[in-house]
């Protein structure tokens, strides 16, 4: 359903619909209404792009439920050293031990600080909320804390890779095992801006308050937004138990290990953009630290790029944008169900986009985008919608009775070329007049009580419109005691075939009110006046347009080809009736040339005279034909 709008109107309604939806947008994205919208669409693109191969250069020697059964919990000092000694044996690179060591465990401490007097192990501690130091490793050996920053839906999606202390800068566990992986022996920072840090040759950028789809982001410390490239196992495992009988230590060599513990008993797990989409629903914290260390050493050796997020003026551009081509669709677009379709697929695609993007290292503000898509295709739909009711209404209103559902249906889908504002526009169009009118109305009105005239005159009236319908015309108006209705009007025919068309339609509707009127009379033989009908036709051109004050206002048609129609009809009581006291149909000359009534013999020619100063050529329809 479309409406009727002037272009001007609808680029200020373009213009209004833009404005509005992407301020609320906007002020929904800055008071943090959309960040659950933007995170679970940064989820979904995570899930959606992620391999199925597990990160390269990390391997997880887990402690499983058997391991901690067998062992008990927490793991005993000398079995913890004889993992730690077995990774090294095997080449690992750097070991990192996500187990928290701060007193001795049974057997073997002595042996434990030996491994991890290592330059390559790194084992844990705890940031308390201030960012101080919580439960501690032992002092003389490398360490890194392991806090997970979670965010307010519970998952964990930001890595915190290094805080500044008291005592100085305090290191991540990841970031620890992926420097001491690629030899990085301490912090760069990127020459064109001091605040960045560089891993290898690419700099890293910390998160801000409103970075990408946050707002009012915690940010302390030096954080980054984790990449989680690998669905489920996320991984490679070489088992503690198969370490330690000699298998599987070919896969140590040269990789990043970390020793962690797998087991649902200690509770050291969970959610990530992933679980739930892909594999288990939650990710172990040793998981999730090979994760962060995976991207560390990918970003130092130039295979990945970090996440960049635009700068909020340019989002809010895009954001306008969005709006703007939601409104446009609503408003430009007149196929209502080629609109609705773009208008959602508009929306849809924006999200596409925005998760391409974000496949190419670029953080866009595609959920608020397609919100404002979205929204201003609504409103301006919605505008769209209640001006075509109104139109509606409107039509209604003026032409009522007048038309039937398949020429409403013609004036409704033509209303563009049809309707000017809130009103059809006066128009010159080609028309076929018919003219019927009940003789002898007056004499008859004479005789009879007024109810009965009026239910004799209504009950054929009705029948002449409904046949007027039925055969495609404009019931123009009722004249008291007849009907006048055109054929032409108030859609327009452009063509000859169409006007061609519209004459031969008037001339079988008059022919059916023939029939129509036997059929009455035929019901009620012993009604005392039998209903006798003069129909006169004529073509030509009209003025249509809307005349009467706005209380009663109507659509009307105006010309000489009206008035010919008139004295025809009125001259067609000097012809002899049929049989049944009917007169002939009559019909002009111009109305004959359209329908090829010369070529006829169903047809006689005649002359009318009126007042020897207009001469029109007549043709009436054979009894019977």
């Amino acid at each position: 359903m479309r409406t009727l709008l002037s272009t001007w109107q609808r680029l200020f309604l373009l213009l209004f619909t833009a404005a509005a939806a992407g301020t609320v947008s906007i002020g929904a994205r800055v008071n943090g209404l959309l960040q659950p919208l933007e995170l679970a669409h940064y989820d979904l693109t995570a899930a959606f792009f992620a391999s199925d191969k597990p990160v390269a250069d990390v391997v997880l020697i887990p402690l499983t439920d058997g391991e901690l059964s067998n062992w008990g919990w927490p793991v005993p000092d000398d079995k913890l050293a004889l993992l730690v000694t077995a990774a090294l044996d095997a080449g690992a690179k750097a070991v990192g031990i996500d187990i928290y060591r701060d007193m001795p465990v049974g057997q073997g401490r002595k042996a434990l600080m030996a491994a991890l007097s290592d330059p390559r192990v790194i084992t844990i501690y705890s940031l308390n909320s201030a960012g101080a130091a919580g439960p501690e490793a032992p002092a003389e050996v490398r360490k890194g804390f392991s806090d997970i920053p979670i965010d307010q839906d519970g998952v964990a999606r930001r890595a915190l890779i290094l805080v500044n202390q008291p005592d100085g800068i305090a290191f991540s566990l990841p970031m620890q095992l992926s420097m001491t992986f690629t030899g990085q022996t301490d912090l760069r920072s990127w020459p064109q801006d001091t605040r960045v840090l560089l891993f290898g040759s690419t700099p890293v950028r910390r998160l801000t308050g409103n970075f990408g789809p946050y707002r009012s982001l915690d940010a302390r410390g030096y954080q980054v937004m984790r990449r989680y490239r690998s669905h489920a196992p996320i991984i490679r495992q070489v088992g503690a138990s198969a370490l330690l009988s000699g298998n599987g230590r070919s896969e140590l060599a040269g990789k990043a290990v970390l020793i962690g513990v797998t087991s649902q008993t200690v509770k050291d797990f969970f959610q990530t953009p992933l679980t739930g989409r892909s594999g288990p629903g939650f990710a172990y914290g040793a998981e999730i630290h090979a994760v962060t260390a995976q991207q560390l050493i990918d970003h130092a050796g130039g295979g990945l790029s970090p996440l960049v997020s635009v700068s909020e003026a340019l989002s809010n551009a895009g954001i306008i944008a969005a709006a703007l081509g939601g409104g446009l669709i609503a408003l430009f677009i007149h196929s209502t169900g080629l609109a609705v379709f773009l208008g959602f697929a508009g929306s849809s695609l924006l999200l596409i986009a925005g998760s391409w993007a974000h496949s190419s290292d670029l953080l866009l503000p595609a959920g608020p985008a397609a919100m404002a898509w979205l929204l201003s295709f609504l409103l301006g739909i919605g505008i769209v919608l209640s001006r075509a009711r109104s139109q509606r209404r409107m039509l209604a209103r003026i032409f009522s009775s007048q038309l039937s559902d398949e020429l409403a249906a013609q004036v409704w889908k033509q209303r563009e070329s049809i309707l000017s504002g809130q009103r059809p526009r006066p128009r010159r169009l080609f028309i076929t007049v018919l003219i019927a009118d009940i003789e002898g109305s007056t004499r008859i009105g004479k005789a009879m009580e007024p109810k009965d005239f009026m239910a004799w005159i209504s009950r054929l009236l009705n029948e002449l419109g409904r046949v007027s319908r039925e055969n495609g015309g404009f019931v123009e108006k009722f004249t008291g005691d007849g009907i006048l209705a055109v054929f032409g009007a108030p859609v327009a025919s452009e063509s000859w075939e169409e006007r061609r068309q519209d004459a031969i339609s008037a001339l079988e509707c008059a022919r059916r009110m023939r029939v129509a009127i036997a059929d009455l009379n035929k019901k009620q033989p012993d009604m005392l006046f039998q209903y006798k009908v003069r129909i006169g036709l004529n073509s030509g051109e009209a003025i249509a347009g809307m005349l009467g004050s706005d209380g009663s206002m109507r659509y009307n048609i105006i010309g000489d080809t009206v008035n010919i129609a008139a004295r025809l009809e009125a001259w067609s009581k000097h012809l002899p009736p049929d049989a049944h006291g009917q007169r002939p149909i009559c019909f002009t000359e111009a109305t004959s040339q359209l329908i090829g009534a010369q070529k006829s013999e169903l047809y006689s020619e005649r002359m009318l005279h009126d007042d020897g100063s207009t001469q029109i050529k007549a043709f009436t329809v054979s009894p019977g034909s």
